[in-house]
């Protein structure tokens, strides 16, 4: 089976961290750079309107926001690697002020050769933001939906 170098990882963080331990416990992503990406909407509403307005977030709460995302997802990180997983794991948390585009670029920035992709649990299979990376990414995209008992 292939070997994927760059995968990149949706989080969210109702996420189970069980499922993170089942994919980095797949053979396949055993020696895989994952990436653990948050992503967050960020709007500047000055470039919008062309008015001097505030910022949202502003810079002091992306900080704030920034460095608690990232603790999470530190957290994550250290239970992971416990689990046998001998990759790399990097945590981003990204703000953009189109999550769809923003995340599909943040893919082909680091050569992602296979996404993989938790859509929320409120969703049917797909949500708008999994169609968008089926539709545009430039890697395959491995979308992992809840159990029955779950949705």
């Amino acid at each position: 089976m292939k070997k994927f170098k760059s995968v990149v990882i949706g989080f969210k963080f109702d996420e189970d961290p069980e499922v993170i331990n089942f994919l980095l416990g797949l053979e396949f992503l055993r020696e895989s750079s994952i990436h653990l990406v948050h992503m967050s909407i960020s709007l500047d509403f000055n470039s919008l309107l062309e008015i001097n307005l505030a910022a949202y977030p502003s810079a002091e709460a992306k900080i704030i926001i920034e460095q608690a995302i990232l603790t999470k997802l530190s957290e994550s990180k250290s239970r992971l690697l416990s689990k046998g997983f001998v990759g790399h794991i990097d945590n981003h948390c990204i703000f953009t002020d189109n999550i769809k585009k923003g995340f599909c670029k943040y893919a082909l920035e680091v050569n992602a050769d296979l996404i993989i992709l938790m859509p929320e649990k409120k969703h049917s299979l797909f949500g708008s933001f999994t169609h968008y990376q089926l539709a545009h990414a430039n890697a395959p995209v491995m979308v992992l939906r809840p159990t029955r008992d779950e949705a």
